[in-house]
C-alpha cells in the first residue's frame, strides 16, 4: 500500500517505536511529514530520494523526532547551511552524512558548527564537499573533540601537510578514514601508519601520487577490516608483496586494489594465503593478474561473497570452473571484459553454484533467478560506486 496509507493508519498515541527510517522512497512532503508526526522515536534517518529533502522538512523532523542520533543528508541540495545550522543546534547527533551536499558548505560552515554539537559527532562524512580545505580540517582538528570516522573522498584542496596535521591530532582515535589522494604524497602513508594504528577501516582513492616508499608502512595496521587502494598505477609489485608480507592485515575482511596495474599473480597469492577471511574482493582493472593469482584466491578464501575481476585480460577459465566446489558462500563473480574467459565455462558454473550470479563479459547477469541486488549496497562502497548497487551494464 501507498506509504501515506501506511502511516495514516497507524495511531499517533501512543507514538510507535520505530528507531530508524533508512533507504526510504517517498512520494511526496505529505508522506515525510506523516512519517516524521507518528514516529517520533526515530533515530536514524536516511531518503532514497534526496531531492525530496530541503530545510522545512529537514526542520519538522527536528520538530518531531529530537532523538535522531544518526541523519543521512547525501546530495539533498535543497537544505540550506541556514537549516542544517538549525537542526544542528537542536539535535543530539553523533552520526552525520553531508556528502556531496553542495557548493555552499564550506570552511566557514565547519568554524560556525554549533559547539554543543561539534562535541558530540563522531562519524563525518564530507565526501564530495568541494570547498573544504585545510582550514576546515584545523577546525575540525580543534572543534570536534569525538571524531573516529571521518570520509574526506572527493576533496580536492587538501594538502599533505593539512592532513597529516589532522592525523597527527587525531591518532588512534581514527578508526575509520577515506581520503582523496590526489595531490597527496606518501608523508600522508607514513602519518596514517604512524599515529593511526587503531584504524579499521582505510579507503584512499586516485592513489596516483603515491610511491612505492609509503605503502608498505601501512602493513603496520594490524586492526584493518577493510582497505581500499585504488588506481595505485605507481604501487610496484614489490610494495605489495611487503604490505601484505605474512601476519600483518589477517583480519582484512573487504579489500579493493582496483586499478593497481602492477599487482601480480605473486602478491594476490600472498594476499589470499594471509587474509583467509576475505569476503569482498575487488581486482578490477588489475592487468598482470591472471589464472596463478586467481586460483590461489578461489583455494583459500573460502569466506568470500564477491569477486570482482572486471578487465583481467589474463585470466581464463581454469581457476573459474573450481568456483562451485570451492566458494560456497560466493554470490557474485563479475568478469566483465575478461576477453579470454569462455561464456560455456560460467554458464557451466552457474548451474553447479545455485545462488551465484555471474557478470559476463559484455555486463549481463547469467541466470539471476532469485538474484537480490540490494543484496550489494553494502558492499557497494569496495565495488566502485559508494551509495548504491553496482552498476553491471
Amino acid at each position: 500500500p501507498p506509504l501515506f496509507s501506511v502511516f495514516s493508519a497507524v495511531p499517533s498515541s501512543p507514538p510507535p517505536k520505530v528507531r530508524a527510517a533508512t533507504g526510504l522512497s517517498v512520494a511526496n512532503r505529505r508522506c515525510l511529514a506523516l512519517l516524521a508526526k507518528r514516529c517520533t522515536a526515530l533515530q536514524t534517518l536516511r531518503l532514497e530520494d534526496p531531492g525530496i529533502m530541503d530545510d522545512g522538512v529537514l526542520l519538522n523532523f527536528v520538530k518531531h523526532c529530537p532523538d535522531l542520533q544518526e541523519l543521512d543528508l547525501f546530495a539533498c541540495n535543497k537544505v540550506t547551511c541556514e537549516g542544517l545550522r538549525q537542526a544542528l543546534s537542536r539535535l543530539k547527533l553523533s552520526t552525520l552524512c553531508l556528502e556531496n551536499l553542495g557548493d555552499d558548505l564550506d570552511d566557514e560552515f565547519l568554524e560556525q558548527w554549533p559547539s554543543d554539537s561539534a562535541n558530540r559527532i563522531v562519524s563525518l562524512n564530507l565526501a564530495r564537499c568541494t570547498k573544504i580545505s585545510d582550514e576546515g580540517l584545523a577546525c575540525l582538528t580543534k572543534e570536534f573533540p569525538a571524531l573516529a570516522c571521518v570520509n574526506f573522498d572527493g576533496i580536492l584542496w587538501l594538502t599533505s601537510e593539512g592532513v597529516c596535521a589532522f592525523l597527527q591530532s587525531k591518532g588512534t582515535q581514527l578508526t575509520q578514514l577515506s581520503l582523496d589522494g590526489a595531490g597527496l604524497d606518501d608523508s600522508v602513508l607514513h602519518a596514517i601508519a604512524t599515529n593511526c594504528s587503531d584504524l579499521s577501516s582505510l579507503s584512499v582513492s586516485f592513489c596516483d601520487d603515491f610511491s612505492s616508499l609509503g605503502l608498505p608502512r601501512l602493513s603496520e595496521l594490524r586492526q584493518l577490516d577493510r582497505l581500499r587502494l585504488k588506481k595505485g598505477a605507481d604501487f610496484s609489485g614489490d610494495a605489495f608483496l611487503q604490505l601484505f608480507s605474512p601476519h600483518t592485515l589477517g583480519n582484512l575482511t573487504h579489500l579493493d586494489l582496483s586499478e593497481c596495474s602492477q599487482l601480480t599473480n605473486a602478491g594476490v597469492m600472498q594476499i589470499a594465503a594471509g587474509c583467509p577471511r576475505l569476503a569482498v574482493v575487488n581486482l578490477s582493472w588489475c592487468w598482470e593478474v591472471g589464472n596463478e593469482g586467481v586460483a590461489a584466491v578461489v583455494a583459500n578464501c573460502r569466506q568470500l561473497l564477491i569477486l570482482d575481476l572486471t578487465g583481467m585480460k589474463k585470466l581464463s577459465d581454469g581457476p573459474l570452473a573450481d568456483i562451485p566446489g570451492q566458494l560456497p558462500e560466493l554470490k557474485l563473480l563479475n568478469v566483465k571484459q575478461c576477453n579470454a574467459v569462455n561464456d560455456d565455462t560460467l554458464k557451466r558454473v552457474v548451474v553447479e553454484a545455485p545462488g551465484l550470479a555471474i557478470c559476463d563479459y559484455y555486463g549481463q547477469l547469467l541466470d539471476d533467478s532469485g538474484f537480490d541486488a540490494a543484496y550489494l549496497n553494502q558492499y557497494a562502497y569496495f565495488l566502485g560506486d559508494d551509495r548504491s548497487v553496482i552498476s553491471l551494464a
